[in-house]
């Protein structure tokens, strides 16, 4: 529920820091230094934008990967951070009551995969 008010917030009054994509289905981090010094401290205990992320793996949202062949990305876009869930929807907050935590042991496989794709993700950053 924080992180949909969240993105609602942004996507008003922060658009160029966090949005909801075009189609409605997908929602766009375009600053992560921005959201995670001003805007996540606003909505959750903290302003670590890896903790956010983690979460979002946590509860069952995935990231969708930049598409290096598209000819229409540009390279702001590389750097977007894009996620999808399909009870997180624009303008359908009622869908949110689906999102739940998975049970304990898919969740401690699902905290295993969560560090594996961060680690790639920062281990990517590392070597551009």
């Amino acid at each position: 529920q924080n992180t949909y008010r969240m993105i609602d917030y942004c996507n008003s009054c922060h658009p160029s820091i966090a949005s909801w994509w075009s189609d409605g289905e997908t929602f766009v981090i375009k600053d992560t230094q921005k959201l995670s010094f001003n805007i996540i401290p606003r909505f959750f205990k903290h302003n670590k934008f890896s903790s956010f992320v983690r979460q979002l793996n946590f509860y069952g949202f995935r990231k969708i990967k930049h598409d290096p062949y598209n000819i229409n990305a540009s390279d702001q876009d590389s750097k977007h951070w894009r996620f999808r869930h399909e009870f997180f929807v624009r303008d359908r907050p009622d869908l949110i009551r689906e999102i739940r935590r998975p049970s304990q042991n898919t969740v401690e496989k699902e905290e295993i995969e969560s560090l594996k794709r961060e680690m790639k993700d920062l281990k990517d950053q590392v070597s551009f």
